[in-house]
């Protein structure tokens, strides 16, 4: 008691400090209070360490080493990340993660997609066995588009495929980032 009020006698106060570093935006301090953290109207939020949004890691730039400074992404996670990157051709959004059972919705504050990253197949000359290996592309959507190259040319666009009972608006839509006709 003696030593709180010789700190109060001087002016000064008790409470807890938090160094703008140390709250993470996915934590529930961070969600109630925001304001807490250091923050100029206008401008950036201050970081270190990736401890506040603002430093967004881009998912088809990153390496395992880049995605372990998350929190609650270790070796394995990292590895995984990779992994559907590289079986994908790149990411073209950022909610993609949910395909590998990742929480987005903690893990979008962190993570960025530059547009234009994805790697494409042409879907006029890849084979058979290549389309397939595609996470969005199953066995008989591969087989319609090798049917369709064999039957009636060229394919020029997606619509194209639309009249196949083995692709939805939704698969068309997902592979549109994957698939080139050049």
């Amino acid at each position: 008691k003696k030593l709180v009020d010789e700190i109060n006698g001087m002016g000064m106060k008790f409470g807890l400090w938090f160094e703008p570093e140390m709250v993470c935006p996915i934590s529930k301090l961070y969600e109630a209070h925001p304001d807490w953290c250091l923050h100029i109207e206008g401008r950036t939020r201050s970081t270190a360490r990736r401890q506040l949004i603002g430093n967004l890691i881009d998912l088809n730039q990153s390496d395992t080493i880049e995605f372990k400074k998350i929190p609650g992404i270790g070796s394995a996670i990292a590895r995984m990340i990779v992994g559907y990157r590289k079986q994908l051709g790149g990411f073209y959004k950022v909610e993609q993660l949910q395909d590998i059972h990742l929480p987005v919705d903690k893990l979008c504050t962190w993570f960025s997609v530059e547009e234009g990253g994805t790697l494409r197949m042409n879907l006029n000359k890849t084979e058979i066995e290549r389309l397939k290996a595609h996470p969005y592309i199953n066995f008989y959507q591969a087989k319609a588009i090798v049917e369709y190259r064999r039957k009636k040319g060229k394919i020029q666009n997606l619509d194209q495929l639309k009249l196949y009972e083995e692709f939805s608006e939704k698969d068309l839509e997902r592979i549109s980032p994957y698939v080139c006709f050049e």
